[in-house]
């Protein structure tokens, strides 16, 4: 009877795995997914929780597949991850990892709420760790820096997270001709701040109150508004640095133009 019970289990772990790439984890395996869409057979690993984390490496652009059923990681090691909806995420019972170099592309306009850990400005260096080409994106859930990291954006998005961990590391914003809102409702281990293209609104006090040993930096003749309820004396607590060799930088506090 040990046998035969033996012989099945080793036969369902054989089914599992069957016509995909996994790599030993502690805990279990990780599937990993070089090309531009899933399989069949990875789709269904990823729905039916046989793999606990989903790698994306290469150099390709992975457009992701439902897996709304996934419990799991997803780290993306190499290329771009992009999404069009929460459901290529998996449930936020797991996490997405951006690594230095890689890119996830959230080509969606609803709120955003998987926990994120973001480090490196992208491919190619300038794709960002998170890319939000849409507008009126929301990264709601738990945001952490691994290291300095790169958020692009080519319309409105905003940073409302619920709990954004710097790790002392300095976030990059960029958006090419529209603004992002920052508010986040909480903000740990506070870093440096660059905004590179667009503006940042700053329409609450956290990241006003984090002292003045932190830097919010305007790059490329860049803007900064901070909106009449964020409280108006804590600006002259943080280090406002230019550092673009052209002119048009403005600061708008209270909804009226002030002169640097």
């Amino acid at each position: 009877m040990k046998m035969r019970t033996f012989a099945v289990v080793w036969a369902m772990a054989s089914v599992a795995t069957a016509g995909i790439v996994t790599e030993d984890i502690e805990g279990g395996l990780a599937l990993v997914v070089t090309g531009s869409a899933f399989t069949d057979d990875e789709q269904k690993a990823l729905n039916g929780n046989t793999v606990q984390e989903l790698w994306k490496t290469g150099s390709s652009t992975l457009v992701a597949g439902d897996i709304s059923a996934f419990t799991g990681v997803i780290r993306v090691k190499g290329g771009t991850y992009e999404v069009s909806s929460q459901a290529g995420l998996g449930t936020t019972a797991g996490a997405t990892h951006v690594e230095d170099g890689a890119t996830l592309t959230y080509n969606h306009d609803q709120k955003l709420s998987e926990p994120l850990f973001l480090s490196g400005d992208g491919v190619g260096g300038t794709a960002g760790a998170l890319n939000c080409p849409l507008k009126s994106v929301g990264v709601t859930g738990v945001l952490t820096l691994t290291g300095d990291a790169l958020i692009n954006g080519d319309k409105e998005w905003t940073l409302a997270a619920s709990d954004f961990d710097m790790g002392g590391h300095t976030l990059t914003m960029s958006n090419v001709t529209h603004q992002c809102v920052f508010k986040p409702t909480k903000i740990s281990n506070a870093g440096n701040i660059v905004n590179a293209k667009g503006s940042i609104w700053i329409n609450n006090g956290t990241l006003m109150d984090q002292g003045p040993e932190h830097c919010l930096t305007l790059t490329n003749a860049s803007n900064l508004s901070v909106y009449y309820y964020t409280n108006r004396n804590s600006v002259a607590t943080w280090k406002l640095r230019y550092a673009s060799t052209t002119t048009g930088h403005g600061i708008y506090v209270s909804n009226k133009p002030e002169q640097p």
